[in-house]
């Protein structure tokens, strides 16, 4: 039956409907591309929200676009509009800034391939032909809990570094973005502008000025560079010139070279200079454990790798100090690690005074600070005065805490050392292995030369202790004291040309002491020191001074300082809990032995000594009698014993009412011949009696029982 009606069709009507199909097919088309053309020229006003639905979808935040919205979809996705801003995350506190990005008249330009990557699962960051801003604001904000409003996302998500897209062109005609970063501690307002990219033409760059406060000092900064967009991305071809200068704390950085991905500080390397009032500024802004210092200037080279930062320092001067060295940084260990040598000229160890917990020299301070070092003196001068005990060893406490904030394995090789008195000599050269192991620093394979002598051990400072542990263990060799001790006239600061005492000085000692400072370690310090000399001579002057032997005494005012033989000497020091004990002291000489009684009390830094000259020839006019050394370390007090004085003053008084001439016999001091010599005791191939140094249950100190042994030579 179909078959018929199909026959029975006139062939025109199937011609008719599909012209008819045709027709309607390109009404709609018509319709179609007329809609679109209207959309087009009105900018597509309905999709507003579904964008705005779609970003926020995407950065879980508050998304909005002003008024004048257009959008444009032929040759790729432009849109622009009067403003546009992205607010700050929904569970920040109260305190935080209600906004975070707000940008006027935006534009912006993407390639239909950049949106065809994330259908398909690609992870390539997003393409952006042009993106131009003429103004930007941005809040930047961080708590002390650590939450931020530039975190995008939440849960594990939160901590994903952020992938910037990557533009072909990007203009910022005024931007200005507040930073409050409360753990950094940097509250700043940084102003920008840039225009770069492949698009940009010849007057690409990037200007940026930050002012501000950093720990609560002032904080100043200038960044310069070709462009924004590759020291921002990771995926750069080659590293841009850049120019960078911060002030911060007192610290100012010039840094010059090439640097890319900053956002990630991915790739640095340039020529740099730094200076400032102490290194421990710089060590705090970075996260390293450096010293106090007087003010230093440092100029070099730095280069960063992925993590992994190097330094070449060409120059480092610090006070008086002229160093160099190699470091290497690296944050990837757990803890940190700095590793590599450090040398130089010369190193003063007063310029790390402070290091140790004293107060900075005056001098370096008055040089670093001009008119500052007097309000230091006088500030230093207050201290002591409040202490009211004339206290003279250092007090300030050392930054424990911070020796676990990293590890260190540091090589020292120093041509010389000057040691903090003028009266003694440099030390040349010196070289040790630093380490600092989870607390723990030690110098080891200490190996010093002074006046031909030899100086080695080993010192540590355990901070895991409470309180910390201080350990020493040094011996030194064939020291010449003429050498090392110069003495100078307060003058002309020239050497006198006479030593109080020469000879070749041998001696160990071991010990150690728990504190937060100097003081705290000297006041509780343990352990036992042997010392000896030989070959040497001692001021005759100041032999018979000892004993006021009136008749020599003024002899030797006219016929000058002729030295003694010294026989030998011989010292062994025992401390417990900060006092130190003279065990066994004496020097021996052909005219005299001098014995030396008493303790030393590092803690209370008060002294309680008693000298005895013995004589071995017989003097006409002698007044001797002991001599005792009292008082505090700032203020000593050095009499003769007023009792023997008195005593033989009493008894020439009478006899003089004799016999005038009978007044010298009670000042007539025959040998004694019961004086221990040193030279019985090195003949007795023995040293003097061994002590056991007690062990402090609290610090967990090791008993320590060895005797000292004396070498026999």
């Amino acid at each position: 039956m179909r078959k018929r009606v199909n026959e029975r069709t006139p062939p025109g009507v199937h011609a008719m409907l599909g012209r008819s199909l045709l027709a309607v097919l390109g009404a709609i088309v018509a319709v179609l591309v007329l809609a679109i053309g209207v959309c087009e020229w009105l900018g597509w006003p309905f999709l507003r929200g579904p964008i705005e639905n779609l970003i926020e979808k995407q950065v879980k935040r508050d998304v909005s676009f002003g008024d004048d919205f257009r959008l444009s979809l032929f040759g790729g996705l432009r849109l622009s509009s009067d403003s546009f801003s992205i607010g700050p995350p929904s569970d920040l506190p109260s305190g935080a800034p209600s906004e975070f990005v707000q940008a006027n008249d935006v534009e912006l330009k993407l390639p239909y391939s950049t949106l065809i990557g994330p259908l398909r699962g690609s992870q390539e960051p997003l393409r952006v032909t042009s993106l131009s801003v003429a103004q930007l604001s941005a809040n930047l904000w961080r708590g002390e809990d650590g939450k931020a409003n530039w975190i995008f996302g939440s849960g594990e998500e939160s901590g994903k570094p952020i992938v910037l897209p990557q533009f072909e062109r990007l203009v910022v005609r005024e931007g200005r973005i507040r930073v409050d970063d409360a753990p950094s501690s940097v509250h700043a307002v940084v102003d920008l502008s840039t225009e770069e990219g492949a698009l940009a033409g010849e007057k690409a760059g990037l200007k940026a000025s930050a002012r501000g406060t950093y720990k609560g000092r002032p904080l100043r900064a200038q960044l310069t560079s070709s462009g924004l967009l590759p020291l921002a991305q990771s995926a750069a071809d080659k590293p841009l010139p850049m120019t960078l200068k911060v002030e911060a704390r007192g610290a100012a950085l010039d840094f010059e070279g090439q640097a890319a991905d900053v956002l990630h500080l991915g790739s640095l390397r340039g020529d740099f200079a730094l200076s400032g009032p102490t290194l421990a500024v710089v060590g705090d802004t970075i996260g390293l454990t450096l010293p106090n210092t007087p003010a230093f200037d440092m100029k070099g080279k730095v280069r960063k790798s992925e993590l992994v930062w190097e330094a070449d320092i060409d120059s480092f001067s610090v006070g008086d100090s002229k160093l160099s060295g190699e470091f290497t940084y690296d944050p990837q260990k757990q803890p940190p690690l700095l590793s590599g040598a450090l040398r130089g000229d010369r190193l003063v160890l007063a310029d790390l005074a402070p290091a140790v917990g004293a107060p900075p020299n005056a001098d370096e301070g008055s040089k670093a600070n001009g008119k500052a070092a007097p309000k230091a003196k006088a500030k230093d001068a207050k201290n002591r005065a409040k202490a009211g005990n004339g206290d003279v060893l250092p007090e300030r406490s050392f930054d424990i805490p911070s020796l676990k904030t990293m590890n260190a394995s540091v090589e020292i090789d120093l041509k010389r050392l000057d040691l903090p008195s003028d009266a003694l000599r440099s030390v040349a050269p010196l070289h040790a292995q630093l380490t600092l192991d989870d607390g723990v620093l030690k110098l080891d394979r200490l190996s010093a030369t002074t006046a031909d002598g030899q100086v080695r051990g080993v010192l540590s400072l355990d901070s895991n202790r409470q309180p910390p542990l201080w350990t020493a263990d040094l011996g030194w060799s064939k020291v010449d004291l003429a050498k090392w001790i110069t003495l100078r006239n307060s003058d002309t600061k020239e050497a006198k040309p006479q030593p109080y005492i020469t000879g070749t000085l041998f001696g160990k000692a071991k010990v150690d002491g728990s504190g937060r400072s100097t003081a705290q370690i000297l006041g509780s310090l343990d352990g036992q020191a042997f010392l000896w000399i030989r070959d040497g001579t001692l001021s005759h002057l100041l032999v018979e001074a000892l004993g006021l032997d009136i008749a020599q005494g003024l002899g030797l005012l006219v016929v000058g300082d002729d030295p003694l033989p010294l026989k030998c000497a011989v010292a062994q020091l025992k401390a417990e809990d900060g006092l130190v004990k003279s065990e066994v002291v004496l020097l021996d000489t052909p005219d005299s032995t001098v014995l030396v009684d008493g303790s030393v009390s590092l803690a209370k830094e008060r002294l309680n000594l008693t000298l005895r000259a013995r004589p071995k020839d017989f003097s006409p006019l002698t007044v001797r009698a002991p001599v005792h050394i009292t008082g505090s370390f700032e203020h000593p007090d050095i009499a003769p014993d007023a009792k023997t004085l008195g005593l033989k003053a009493a008894a020439a008084a009478l006899l003089a009412a004799i016999n005038p001439l009978a007044a010298l016999i009670p000042l007539m001091d025959p040998a004694d011949p019961a004086t221990r010599q040193c030279a019985d005791v090195l003949a007795a191939g023995r040293a003097p009696p061994a002590t056991q140094v007690k062990s402090r249950g609290g610090s967990g100190k090791a008993q320590r029982g060895a005797p000292v042994r004396q070498p026999m030579q």
